[in-house]
């Protein structure tokens, strides 16, 4: 569990030595923001279709045009891909949708 040293008690400080649990400073999120750094990341933009292609790559397409790559993350509500908002190339398999 990650929290400021601050609100470390010396028994819980004194835990840490030796073991495999570290504390990092600046907090665990200052960890996260350092190792995805160089990772792009595209916030509030809508993907209406995601496609792959024979060579593995994948585009994702919205209103704000295409970008297409050999990896990504998109995170989608379950609702979202209920209604069928995103046009998937080729299809979902049935018990994926």
């Amino acid at each position: 569990m990650a929290t400021d040293t601050d609100l470390l008690s010396a028994h819980d400080a004194c835990s840490l030595e030796g073991g495999d649990d570290y504390v990092v400073k600046g907090g665990i999120g200052q960890l996260v923001a350092a190792a995805g750094r160089a990772v792009p990341v595209k916030l509030n933009h809508a993907v209406t279709g995601i496609a792959w292609n024979t060579l593995g790559r994948v585009a994702l397409s919205g209103d704000w045009g295409t970008v297409t790559a050999a990896r990504r993350i998109v995170a989608v509500p379950t609702s979202v891909l209920a209604e069928d908002v995103i046009r998937f190339d080729p299809p979902l398999p049935v018990e994926k949708r």
